[in-house]
């Protein structure tokens, strides 16, 4: 497994995490429960779930940070590696639903 330092790993918390609580938002605004199975890749895919009434600036902004999200695991894992990656995103996952009073 790949070391990483202090600095690194505050710097990708710190962006993981900002994320993760804008989308979290978002999703509120929009009614969307992103912890249901398959809902990120729907969204993400740009499928309407509920009848139209998610087509609204809300879920465009959230759709797009999602997919931020994405690429930004894929340059974490480019600069981390993929075990330290996936390891950082998963303990801001869980940060975030332990302010958000989830899981």
């Amino acid at each position: 497994m790949t070391e990483i330092s202090h600095y690194q790993f505050e710097r990708w918390s710190r962006q993981f995490g900002n994320l993760d609580l804008q989308i979290y938002r978002l999703s509120l605004a929009c009614k969307i429960d992103l912890g249901q199975t398959g809902m990120v890749d729907s969204v993400i895919a740009n499928t309407d779930l509920s009848g139209g009434k998610n087509k609204s600036r809300a879920f465009t902004t959230m759709r797009g940070l999602l997919i931020l999200r994405l690429l930004m695991q894929t340059k974490a894992s480019a600069e981390l590696g993929s075990r330290a990656a996936a390891t950082l995103g998963h303990y801001q996952l869980d940060r975030l639903y332990e302010r958000i009073g989830r899981r």
